[in-house]
């Protein structure tokens, strides 16, 4: 027995057997969406998405830049090594600001706190 009943030429369904989906069509329509929804949060926030990426990108441009000044500084390091090797007036100003040292002929004063 048929459990359709037709009415003004459109088909229903009784009752007693109730009908999840309608038609194929609303089915693949829900299929299709969800299918997007989850490829779209796939892309968005999987293990490979464009949030990791930006976050990689951003890691990425922050060590760029702590290399490129980590660089000026043995750059001037290169240069002060230089002039500490080939200029006598960066010698003498590192003798006498760091070793306490004097140039001849020069008069140095010392003052200590003394015990009265």
């Amino acid at each position: 027995m048929d459990k359709r009943i037709v009415r003004d030429g459109q088909r229903f369904q009784r009752p007693d057997s109730r009908p999840i989906f309608r038609s194929r069509k609303k089915v693949l329509t829900i299929a299709l969406g969800l299918f997007w929804v989850l490829l779209i949060a796939q892309l968005v926030g999987g293990r490979q998405g464009l949030l990791r990426l930006a976050r990689v990108n951003n890691k990425i441009e922050h060590r760029i830049a702590a290399l490129s000044s980590k660089e000026v500084r043995v750059e001037a390091m290169e240069e002060k090594i230089e002039a500490l090797r080939n200029d006598p007036i960066a010698q003498e100003e590192v003798a006498r600001t760091e070793l306490g040292q004097a140039t001849p002929g020069a008069i140095v004063f010392r003052f200590e706190d003394g015990e009265e």
